[in-house]
């Protein structure tokens, strides 16, 4: 078996964008094929990520992850 890896970011912006949306979180991870262990996974990787990188006052991660989400954002109201 494979090892559990974390989603791209740009993934992670899909998924949360969807969620915010009001799809059910269990509709998006199957639509996906992610397992809960994954999805908690890859939110913990990246929001760990974003606020150590924040802290440093380096906001280029979390800039991107925020156009992501604006752009799938926009996606998942169609």
């Amino acid at each position: 078996m494979d090892a559990l890896r974390p989603l791209s970011l740009d993934q992670f912006a899909a998924m949360t964008a969807e969620m915010e949306a009001g799809i059910p979180r269990d509709r998006v991870l199957a639509g996906g094929d992610v397992s809960a262990e994954q999805w908690d996974l890859t939110q913990e990787t990246w929001l760990l990520r974003m606020a150590k990188q924040g802290a440093q006052r380096k906001l280029a991660l979390l800039d991107r992850y925020n156009e992501l989400l604006a752009k799938h954002r926009k996606a998942a109201q169609r």
